[in-house]
């Protein structure tokens, strides 16, 4: 025979547990929103030019830059604008983009130079103009030596203004063959990384100085495809 004290014990843990349940329920949409990340992709079908993407940038006025191998084109958060070569953008491989202190974009393209866009015009320089090589793989621009660096294969360039200064062989070179692949702005200096010589190298514009860093250490990679700075300045 069961007494009513044990059947409203009972009876308690049951609607307590059912009250917990209930409790249970309303929470879930609340953990499932916390972990939930909504993406969106993106094709040529929206507007891109091409499905390979070799960069992307967003300049100080908010705009999307995206550097395709079939050109380059800017996405505002509704819809993709194609740079045509009518407009005077007439590279395909578009592989770095940097915006200096005036608001200029510069459009690094592997095979067919470097690109100046004030946002009506694009300029364009290569090797003639004094590049030391019109296959730009990164470029960085530097606040504290007011100058854009571009790394290339076989050295750096370095642009202030319209004047164009190259260093191919002054970056502590042992054997020919090489690529610098990485530029992080680092304040006092710039690092640069390579693909086939020590790493990295630290570069102060100013003085078209070069040192290698990798002389403190035998820790250091010969082949490197980017460097990287956080904001606690780790490298």
């Amino acid at each position: 025979m069961i007494r009513n004290s044990d059947t409203n014990g009972l009876g308690y843990i049951r609607q307590t547990i059912f009250c917990l349940f209930l409790i249970l329920i309303c929470l879930k949409p609340i953990f499932l929103f916390a972990q939930e990340y909504p993406t969106r992709h993106f094709t040529m079908h929206d507007g891109l030019p091409s499905m390979a993407i070799q960069c992307i940038f967003k300049d100080s006025r908010g705009l999307m830059w995206i550097g395709t191998k079939s050109g380059l084109c800017s996405y505002d958060g509704k819809t993709f604008r194609i740079l045509k070569p009518s407009e005077g953008m007439t590279a395909s491989k578009v592989w770095a983009i940097a915006e200096d202190e005036g608001g200029n974009l510069w459009i690094g393209s592997y095979g067919d130079g470097l690109y100046k866009y004030d946002g009506r015009h694009f300029e364009r320089f290569n090797k003639k103009d004094g590049l030391v090589s019109d296959y730009i793989r990164a470029l960085c621009y530097s606040k504290n030596f007011h100058c854009l660096v571009a790394a290339s294969e076989g050295g750096v360039s370095t642009i202030r203004g319209n004047t164009i200064s190259s260093s191919p062989g002054e970056m502590f070179i042992k054997k020919s063959g090489y690529t610098v692949t990485g530029l992080a702005d680092a304040g006092k200096f710039i690092y640069i990384t390579t693909y086939g010589q020590n790493n990295p190298l630290r570069y102060y514009p100013d003085k078209n100085k070069f040192i290698n860093a990798s002389d403190t250490g035998k820790y250091y990679p010969t082949h490197s495809f980017s460097v990287y700075i956080t904001s606690k300045g780790d490298t």
